[in-house]
């Protein structure tokens, strides 16, 4: 990812960015950069997890993330335990 991409979304007046963390193989450390990135340039990061884990959901969350989508919901109760962890 570039460090420009921010800079140039953000002339574009998007609402939000979207970024996965399912099928791209981000670090922590990157998918935080990214999230605290475009953050700054008041574009609100969503991040995808990787599965319907309330722990990856907190990990993105205390990285910056301004939102979460969580794949693989088949259950109301795996719905109650992400809605507790963020």
């Amino acid at each position: 990812s570039s460090s420009l991409w921010p800079k140039w979304l953000a002339k574009t007046g998007i609402d939000f960015v979207f970024i996965d963390s399912e099928h791209t193989p981000l670090g922590r450390e990157t998918l935080s950069w990214l999230c605290q990135t475009f953050a700054a340039y008041n574009i609100p990061p969503v991040v995808r997890i990787p599965s319907p884990d309330p722990f990856e959901a907190c990990k993105v969350l205390d990285g910056g993330a301004e939102g979460v989508i969580a794949p693989y919901i088949e259950t109301p109760e795996q719905v109650r335990q992400l809605m507790g962890a963020v």
